[in-house]
C-alpha cells in the first residue's frame, strides 16, 4: 500500500477542503441566481410628464434612478444591445420620430434612421447585427430590418395591414409582431426573420399588443384587453396555454422578461399613476419598483446575468 509523507498528505487534505469550500460557495450563488433578479437589477424605462418623456436607468438593488437623456421632447421605447453596452430608442429631438443609439450612460448619441416618416419600436437581434423596427415610410405601417449601424433597410412584411411591435426570438430566427391583417383585429403573429412563413398565434375579438419572447424561447408574454382591462398574459410560442397573469382592474402593459426568465417587469396604473412593477413569471409576488409623480412605462432589463453586479454566471 502506497504511503505518502505526512507533509504531502496535509497539502492534499487542505486542497480537498478548499475545493469543497469553493463548490459550496458556487452552489450558493447558483441557488441565489434562481431567486433574485440578475444583472444587478439594472433596467431602462421611460418617464413621461406632459409632452416630455425621458429615459432613465433603474438600479433595483439600490432603488436609484438616473436620467440618461435629459433632452426634452419624446425619448422612449428603449431597447438594449445584446452585450448590454448600448441602448436604441425612439426620439423626436430633431423634429421627427427616429431611432437613435447611445451608450448605457447616455453618451455618444447617434441617429440610426433618417426618413420623413415615423420610425418606432426597435428590437435588437440576439447576435447584435440587426435591428427590427416599425415604420410608415412606405405609406403603411410595416416591420423593417436594418443593420445595427442603420444601413441596409429592408421591409420584411410588405402587407397592406398595420404591422407593429416586432420582437426577436432568442435564437434570432423568428420575429413575433402585432397585425390587424385578420378581420381587422390586432392579433399576434410570428414569422421567419426574412418575412416568410407567417403564422397567427391569437384570434380574439380584442386588442393584443407588445409581445415579448421569454429567454428560453418557450413562452410569449403580451398585453391584451380581452378581459375589458389591459392585462399581461402569457402563452406558449404556438399560441396554446394562454393565461392571465395580472387580473387587476387597471391598465397593465409593457411586459419585460428578466434575463433568467424568472420574473416579468411591467407598467401599471393600479396605484393611480403609471409605475414599474415586478412579478414572478407565474404572476405571483407582485411588488412596486418605482414611485414617481410622472408616468413610468416601457421597462426593459439590461442583458447579462450578474448577481449583485459582481458574480457572473
Amino acid at each position: 500500500m502506497l504511503s505518502l509523507p505526512r507533509p504531502v498528505w496535509l497539502v492534499l487534505q487542505a486542497a480537498a477542503w478548499l475545493f469543497f469550500a469553493l463548490f459550496v460557495v458556487l452552489f450558493m450563488f447558483v441557488m441565489a441566481s434562481r431567486l433574485l433578479p440578475r444583472n444587478g437589477g439594472l433596467m431602462a424605462f421611460a418617464l413621461t410628464q406632459g409632452t416630455r418623456s425621458e429615459l432613465y436607468l433603474l438600479d433595483i438593488d439600490r432603488n436609484l434612478a438616473q436620467n440618461i437623456t435629459d433632452q426634452g421632447g419624446l425619448n422612449w421605447m428603449p431597447v438594449w444591445s445584446p452585450d448590454g453596452g448600448k441602448i436604441a430608442f425612439m426620439s423626436n429631438r430633431d423634429g421627427n420620430d427616429e431611432i437613435y443609439l447611445m451608450t448605457t450612460e447616455g453618451r455618444d448619441v447617434s441617429r440610426l434612421t433618417s426618413n420623413v416618416a415615423g420610425d418606432y419600436s426597435s428590437a435588437w437581434s440576439p447576435d447584435g447585427q440587426r435591428i427590427a423596427f416599425e415604420s410608415n415610410r412606405d405609406d403603411n405601417m410595416d416591420i423593417y430590418l436594418m443593420d445595427a449601424n442603420g444601413g441596409n433597410v429592408v421591409n420584411v412584411t410588405q402587407h397592406p395591414a398595420t404591422d407593429i411591435f416586432p420582437a426577436w426570438s432568442p435564437d434570432g430566427q423568428s420575429l413575433v409582431f402585432v397585425s390587424n391583417r385578420g378581420e381587422g383585429m390586432f392579433d399576434i403573429y410570428v414569422m421567419r426573420a426574412d418575412g416568410s412563413e407567417v403564422r397567427r398565434l391569437t384570434q380574439d375579438h380584442a386588442f393584443e399588443s407588445e409581445p415579448v419572447w421569454s429567454p428560453d424561447g418557450r413562452r410569449i408574454a403580451f398585453m391584451t384587453n380581452r378581459d375589458m382591462d389591459n392585462e399581461i398574459y402569457v402563452m406558449d410560442t404556438d399560441g396554446a396555454n394562454v393565461r392571465n397573469l395580472t387580473r387587476q382592474r387597471s391598465d397593465d402593459a409593457y411586459p419585460a422578461w428578466s434575463p433568467d426568465g424568472q420574473f416579468l417587469a411591467f407598467a401599471s396604473n393600479r396605484d393611480d399613476g403609471y409605475e414599474i412593477y415586478l412579478m414572478n413569471a407565474d404572476g405571483g409576488d407582485v411588488r412596486r419598483l418605482t414611485n414617481f409623480s410622472a408616468d413610468a412605462r416601457m421597462p426593459i432589463w439590461q442583458p447579462g446575468s450578474c448577481i449583485f453586479g459582481v458574480i457572473c454566471l
